[in-house]
Order: structure tokens, then C-alpha cells, then sequence
């Protein structure tokens, strides 16, 4: 019987919400308080699956990234009996953070404090902040701090074992309500997990693409729909010793540079001295300035690579970058070690999966636009907070890249990650609904996290893409 009306699932915000200070990147001065003495390096902690599947699941949250880490604890918090499921083979928790070794977090400062350190998103976050060293972190430190939240949830069956996932989809005209997943396992078999509620944590949303979802890929929207930014193989370098790091903060702290600095696990500049550096591969390649995460061994991350032509959706586009990586880097090491600080460095490993910044972005019930970050504007079904800047990183070795604008505190609304064709799926992370100048700002991490961190209250009322009913009670700051 065709419906005319479809159910969405609503969920109320518990993101402990504070108001505004000064912000910071990856590359800026807000850097850790903690102290590097106080920690030291971690086993690796091995992620064990569930044994035996249910049938089915309250809530189903599909991808291990923070997003889908955070969503899956706040459910099962609430009282949901939750399925966390991955489909891409990883070993470990944290996605991004731990397979990517992007070890130094975008923050969205609080720019209305005096608190040089204060930041907007709280909650789930905090708790895992907490756990690691601070605005850089050891990558073991992190991927055992998310698993300890994991396993902590009676309420979560774990499951990393799948081999692909697909959503149930039962259609209703050109709608379509998503009842579940299925889940082929290592031996080859399809189990059919059935839910209340999907919630799409992967990085590209592909379980709302499978679903039938709309999107625009790249930047589309601003009518160049074959770009997008740059990828970025995260490298590993060893022989970084406590002197080593004096002369990287002696460098950085005498150049006279407002934008560089150093902290005790985090560096940040080197952009005119990378100016410096020829590529080998010049259609493809080219440094920016290093933003350097220091890990507990010896060794420090570098995100500075960036990789043009990468198609983020193609998983041989995605291996084309490394293999342009594998064989970019060690010039990279070569021009380094010029370098006092870097005269021994040896090239130790580079990431197993590449940072994509962008892929697809969701049509959802409301675009986030840069006029929404322009104007900070508040919203009525808010559900995060963002202050980090629209970071548009480059696009080709031609383009410099831009700060499109540096926002205070804006919104994210709820309706950003309500698809607007399907029912029964929200999708959280990068790939919710943003426009291309506001997804600079809002695919940070903590952003994604914040969004995930929601519980279920209601199922409200859906005609023709509008929301007709919506109930928020107990809304936390």
C-alpha cells in the first residue's frame, strides 16, 4: 500500500552545549595542557567482535569512526540495545584518528571565554579527550581510549568482522524506509539484521547512497563538479628525540611567526621552508606546511602531503594515492634532513588509509550553508556547536587554498542529518548535509562526534520531505 507519509526518527540533543572562546586548528596555538611525563606507551589493545548477532537491534550505527563510536554509546545509554558494526576491515577503533594517524584534532574553540583552552563540544567527546594526551595524541593511546568506551556499553554488540554491508530498504513510492542491514560475514553467508533506526557513520555515507539518498559530490554545488580537495598520506617518521624536538621549537618559537608554534606533542609551521621542496610527481603532489603530532616512541606523524586526483568514493583511486605517496616521500625525507632538527629522520611507515577531506555531501531536510557560519547563526533543532574555520584546503598544486570565514559559534540543525528522501536513517560525520563552504568548517571531528551523541525520543511525522512534528524537551547546554 503506497504511504504517503514517512516516519523519521527523531532524536534529542544531550551535547552538553557551552557558549563561545578562541579557536584553533590542527596548526594553531591552543595546544595540550597536559603534560607529556604523565603518560606512557600503551599495549594495543585487540578489538574482539560479539560472538552471535541479533536478529535485530533498536539502534544500528554502522562505522567505527569517532562520529559512529559517539552515536553508539549514546544509544546504548539510553537504554538501546546497539549493533556497531564496520565494513571495511579495520582492526581498530577511531577510523580516521587511528587508520589515518591523524593525531592532531580540529577543535572548535570556545571564542567567547577567557579560557584560552575551553572548547565547545563536551559529552562523549570529553570523556574520550580525557583519555588521550591532549590536542595531539598517541594513536594507541586514542584507538584504546574509543574501545574502552565500546566495551564499557553492555548495551553494544561490537562487530568489525563484516565483510560488506548493505541497508534493507523497503520502498514506497520514490521514498524509502530503511528496516535494517545486511551483513555479508567471512564465510561468505548474508545475515539480515533488522533495526528501529540506521544511523550512517561511515566517512562517505555510503549506506545512505546504497539507500537511495541524494548528494552532491565535491564541489558540485559551486558549479565545479570534478573538484574537490586534496587526499593526504599521513607519514611516520622515527629518530625524533627529546633534541630533536628543542631545535623543531626552537625554530618555530624564533621565526617571528604568529601562525607556527610548538607544544609538547604538537608542532606546527615550516611553510616557508617547505616552499622550498620540488616535487617529483609536480601534476600530483605538493607539501603545505607541516603540522607535526609527536607519539610516545620516538616517533612523530606528519599531515602535509597533499595528493591531488583522488577519487575518495574508488577504493583503487584511494590506493593510486598511497602508491603516489610511497614514492613521493622519501624525496620528502631527503629535503628534511637538510634540517638540523630533522638530520636523522628516517621514514618509518605512511598511514594505512588516506585522509579524504571530501566526497559526497548530503541533500538532507537543511543545507548548512556559509551564510549560516557568516551570520553564527543559532538553530531551532540544534544539535551541535561549530567554531573551527571554513578550512578550504587546496584543490590542485596551483591553488593556494582559502579560510572562506572564521565564525564565532554556529549551529548545526538536526535537519542536516535527516536525509531527504529516505526514512529511518540518519547519516553523521562529514558527509551530512552541508554545502561545499560550510563543510570546510563542519567536518571537523568534534563536530561529527557531537552529532552522533544524541538519544532516541520520538518518531515525528514526514510529508514530502518536511518535518510536520518535532518535540525537543530537556534540550542540555
Amino acid at each position: 500500500m503506497s504511504r504517503k507519509w514517512l516516519f523519521s526518527l527523531i532524536l534529542s540533543s544531550v551535547v552538553a552545549v557551552t557558549s563561545g572562546c578562541n579557536f584553533s586548528d590542527s596548526s594553531d596555538g591552543n595546544a595540550e595542557k597536559k603534560k607529556l611525563v604523565k603518560f606512557e606507551k600503551q599495549e594495543q589493545r585487540k578489538v574482539v567482535s560479539v560472538d552471535e548477532l541479533q536478529d535485530r537491534y533498536d539502534v544500528i550505527v554502522v562505522g567505527t569512526d569517532p562520529e559512529g563510536i559517539s552515536a553508539a554509546v549514546s544509544a546504548a545509554r539510553n537504554g538501546q540495545k546497539t549493533l556497531l558494526v564496520e565494513g571495511r576491515s579495520r582492526t581498530l577503533l577511531g577510523g580516521l584518528m587511528t587508520e589515518g594517524w591523524l593525531n592532531s584534532i580540529d577543535m572548535n574553540w570556545d571564542r567567547k571565554t577567557s579560557q584560552d583552552d575551553d572548547y565547545l563540544n563536551k559529552g562523549i567527546f570529553k570523556e574520550w579527550y580525557d583519555k588521550t594526551e591532549g590536542h595531539s595524541f598517541d594513536v594507541t593511546t586514542a584507538a584504546n581510549a574509543f574501545y574502552d568506551l565500546v566495551r564499557a556499553e553492555s548495551n553494544i554488540d561490537l562487530y568489525v568482522k563484516s565483510q560488506d554491508i548493505e541497508p534493507i530498504v523497503k520502498k514506497s513510492g520514490e521514498a524509502g524506509l530503511v528496516e535494517g542491514i545486511s551483513i555479508a560475514q567471512p564465510d561468505g553467508t548474508k545475515l539480515q539484521v533488522l533495526s528501529n533506526a540506521v544511523i550512517d557513520a561511515t566517512q562517505d555515507a555510503d549506506i545512505a547512497a546504497a539507500a537511495g539518498a541524494s548528494f552532491t559530490i565535491g564541489r558540485e554545488d559551486l558549479g565545479d563538479p570534478t573538484s574537490r580537495m586534496a587526499a593526504t598520506a599521513v607519514f611516520r617518521l622515527k629518530n625524533v628525540d627529546d633534541t630533536a624536538w628543542d631545535l623543531i621549537a626552537k625554530r618555530l618559537n624564533g621565526d617571528n611567526d604568529a601562525n607556527t608554534g610548538v607544544s609538547e606533542l604538537s608542532a606546527w609551521g615550516y611553510g616557508n621552508e617547505m616552499k622550498g621542496y620540488e616535487p617529483i610527481n609536480k601534476e600530483r603532489t605538493k607539501m603545505r606546511g607541516l603540522n607535526i603530532g609527536r607519539q610516545l616512541d620516538g616517533t612523530i606523524l606528519l599531515n602535509a602531503l597533499h595528493i591531488f586526483g583522488i577519487d575518495g568514493l574508488s577504493a583503487e583511486s584511494r590506493q593510486e594515492g598511497l602508491d603516489i605517496a610511497a614514492k613521493e616521500l622519501p624525496n620528502v625525507v631527503k629535503y628534511l634532513q637538510q634540517f638540523e632538527e630533522f638530520k636523522n629522520v628516517e621514514l618509518d611507515a605512511i598511514a594505512p588509509e588516506l585522509y579524504i577531506r571530501e566526497t559526497r555531501h548530503m541533500n538532507g531536510l537543511y543545507r548548512l550553508n556559509v551564510v549560516d557560519l557568516l551570520e553564527n547563526r543559532d538553530q531551532w533543532d540544534r544539535i551541535a556547536f561549530g567554531s573551527y574555520p571554513a578550512d578550504i584546503q587546496r584543490t590542485a598544486p596551483s591553488d593556494n587554498g582559502a579560510v572562506v570565514v572564521d565564525p564565532i559559534q554556529y549551529a548545526v540543525p538536526f535537519r542536516s542529518i535527516v536525509p531527504r528522501e529516505i526514512d529511518g536513517l540518519l547519516v553523521v560525520g562529514r558527509s551530512a548535509s552541508y554545502d561545499t563552504l560550510a563543510h570546510g568548517s563542519a567536518r571537523v571531528i568534534p563536530t561529527g562526534m557531537a552529532e552522533g551523541k544524541q538519544r532516541v525520543l520520538q518518531r515525528s511525522w514526514r510529508r514530502n520531505g518536511e518535518l510536520l512534528s518535532v518535540r525537543w524537551p530537556n534540550r542540555s547546554r
